[in-house]
């Protein structure tokens, strides 16, 4: 990380954008932790497939929404790339891009395993021995891609002060970008790197998408099948389809709440990136956003 006299925005709005994410950070903590210890309190739910994914959810958007709670004070105090309030130093700053990177693409799977266990739930008529048989390589798939892509950011110097964290960035802003800008350093591969994470958060989107789709379509098609049962199989399958029905509510529920806190941020912050305009107020609403997802689950 090298020092530049370099900053797109002023002090003001350097303020406006440290401060934004904080009280939606905070209440993200405070609502996952309240999960976390609903369900270890109850061994019945701890049992489910289902309640150990949101486990595991919140348990990340806890740490996730922390260090977004941190937000400009891990930044090199010393460095005039920094914004408002930094009071860390390099190592701090790397720690926090380390920590954001690996989160950010652990989080997004996560919101699709919600929706493949949905899927399969209903599929199976809410047998889970099918989904235990598979949930432990399911939770070490979705921790492989992220680690490596943190990994590869620190080692390449691609975690830098960024608006109002430390993240993926340049010294200075923008010069991958812009010819016009002289980089402080090789970034070789940096867009390239960003494209391919952008890429692999809305790989999830769309899987997700599909899963969901597929979800409510097949439901309605065996709802339709099954409107002729007689007898005792109407009270099964009016209980069967109540389940079913909660169960796509929920996936679609959740699907809008990895859009919303998710997917929008991540598409403000790339438009950002690739057309190289600063939005104060789309920054600050991206990070609000992505900052409440442990409030909404």
């Amino acid at each position: 990380m090298t020092d530049l006299n370099y900053h797109p925005f002023s002090l003001t709005q350097q303020k406006v954008l440290a401060y934004s994410p904080k009280a939606a950070s905070l209440s993200s903590v405070a609502c996952s932790i309240f999960m976390i210890q609903k369900i270890l309190r109850d061994p019945s739910r701890k049992e489910k497939v289902y309640h150990r994914i949101m486990l595991t959810l919140s348990f990340h958007t806890t740490i996730f929404s922390s260090v977004m709670f941190l937000g400009t004070w891990p930044m090199p105090k010393d460095s005039l790339t920094a914004s408002y309030g930094a009071m860390g130093t390099d190592r701090t700053c790397t720690a926090q891009g380390f920590i954001l990177a690996f989160e950010s693409l652990t989080v997004a799977p996560l919101y699709l395993s919600l929706s493949l266990f949905s899927f399969l739930a209903v599929r199976n008529d809410f047998n889970e021995t099918f989904l235990r048989e598979y949930e432990f390589w399911l939770h070490a798939f979705i921790y492989v891609i992220p680690l490596i892509l943190a990994c590869i950011a620190v080692k390449q110097g691609f975690i830098n002060p960024e608006i109002n964290q430390c993240f993926i960035d340049t010294v200075p802003m923008e010069c991958a970008s812009d010819e016009s800008i002289e980089c402080q350093q090789d970034y070789t591969g940096i867009n390239e790197y960003v494209i391919f994470c952008f890429g692999y958060i809305y790989l999830t989107l769309i899987v997700a998408l599909l899963l969901t789709v597929s979800l409510y379509l097949s439901e309605k098609k065996k709802e339709k099948r099954n409107e002729r049962m007689h007898g005792r199989n109407i009270h099964r399958e009016n209980a069967r389809k109540l389940k079913s029905r909660i169960i796509v509510t929920q996936s679609g529920l959740y699907l809008g709440v990895f859009v919303c806190t998710y997917i929008i941020p991540t598409i403000i912050r790339n438009l950002n990136f690739r057309l190289g305009t600063h939005n104060v107020p789309l920054y600050a609403l991206g990070s609000i956003m992505i900052s409440l997802q442990g409030v909404l689950n």
